[in-house]
């Protein structure tokens, strides 16, 4: 595709020279009134860390409430990190 490819090296957790470290962000929301009414729950959230450090592909098991679920991939959307290295 010439010099515009975009390419990616997806690299796993226990690969890593130096792991990810989270230099901003806030945890997720939780509005009064999910708490009134029962909604309580875990989120598990998988994303990846780009070169950059911006996370992409953020996306939650769906084994909570939705609104759990949309808050927790939007807080995690909005964090930053320190990128993590593999081989320098």
């Amino acid at each position: 595709a010439g010099d515009t490819a975009v390419t990616s090296h997806l690299c796993p957790a226990n690969r890593l020279d130096r792991p990810p470290h989270l230099v901003s962000g806030d945890a997720p929301r939780y509005a009064e009134a999910a708490s009134r009414d029962g909604v309580a729950g875990r989120v598990k959230v998988h994303f990846y860390i780009d070169e950059h450090g911006e996370v992409r592909f953020a996306s939650a098991e769906p084994t909570s409430h939705p609104y759990l679920l949309e808050q927790a991939v939007l807080a995690v959307r909005q964090w930053k990190f320190e990128p993590p290295t593999r081989r320098g």
